[in-house]
């Protein structure tokens, strides 16, 4: 067993990430470190693939609107397009990169940021986003029905409630 625990602390390469994270301080940034934590953020932005996710996530919330492509007109369906290039233009611009930057000032101190960008260009890392969107969609496919049949017995409970009331109105 301590082969085995000894063989994965140093296959994932964990000796690496203990230093970091021991010796990081749980207090506010200094300017210099705001300066670091801006050049990591950008790492930490490409080897998550934020923009890749992002883009997939307006693509699909803009899917329903697609699939109707067809039955509307042209000038609809460019408006769609337009609307998409554009989301995806934005995501990658600086002003929209500077807010990650300063989402993860408030939230992180340089040394944490520096580990999160040490673990996500580590194996596990990228297994880790590599695998997350098939992960969210068995996920999803897990809660979807869950959230259904709550909704279903909500729906219910609320028309039961509906019809005590219209029956208390009438009486």
């Amino acid at each position: 067993m301590k082969k085995f625990l000894l063989a994965a602390f140093i296959a994932f390469g964990v000796n690496s990430f203990v230093p970091a994270f021991s010796a990081c301080q749980l207090t506010a940034n200094t300017v210099q470190e705001n300066d670091q934590i801006d050049a990591l953020v950008e790492r930490l932005l490409v080897q998550t693939k934020i923009f890749d996710q992002l883009d997939t996530m307006i693509n699909a919330s803009l899917a329903p609107y697609m699939q109707e492509a067809n039955s509307l007109p042209e000038e609809q369906v460019a408006i769609i397009k337009r609307f998409i290039n554009r989301s995806s233009d934005y995501i990658k611009s600086a002003d929209f990169i500077d807010a990650f930057k300063n989402i993860y000032k408030k939230h992180f101190t340089v040394c944490e940021v520096h580990a999160l960008v040490e673990f996500y260009e580590s194996a596990a890392g990228k297994k880790f986003i590599a695998m997350t969107p098939q992960v969210m969609n068995e996920a999803i496919s897990l809660i979807t029905p869950i959230i259904q049949n709550m909704t279903n017995d909500m729906i219910l409970e609320l028309q039961e409630l509906q019809t005590k009331d219209v029956q208390m109105q009438v009486q």
